[in-house]
């Protein structure tokens, strides 16, 4: 198996598994696949699990970005939103860097003996 392919499988389970959070417990075994969707709620729970720490409202705006209609997540738009979430997660990692560098640079600036 090539490293695509492992990385397929590895997006397609995790996929899977976030899609699944949802099932009603009485629906019957055959009909579940037709249900199994991401939803915004998911997608968040997929960002805090993953530690991609951003507002919520980034992952919504993310979420708006690949599903124009807010309709929930196919596959293919689940893989469509990770390249966004991962420069948003990049973005406020930057953000929060910036600030403990002004910090840094406050205290080194005016030492307090």
């Amino acid at each position: 198996m090539s490293i695509e392919e492992h990385k397929d499988l590895a997006t397609f389970e995790i996929y899977q598994f976030y899609a699944r959070q949802h099932l009603k417990r009485d629906i019957m075994f055959d009909s579940q696949t037709d249900v199994q969707r991401i939803e915004k709620g998911e997608l968040v729970s997929f960002c805090n699990d993953f530690k991609m720490t951003m507002p919520r409202s980034k992952i919504i705006e993310v979420f708006k970005k690949v599903s124009p209609n807010l309709t929930s997540l196919t596959l293919e738009q689940f893989k469509a939103s990770l390249p966004h979430l991962a420069m948003e997660h990049a973005k406020a990692k930057i953000r929060e860097l910036k600030y403990k560098m002004q910090e840094i640079k406050f205290v080194l600036e005016f030492p307090q003996n």
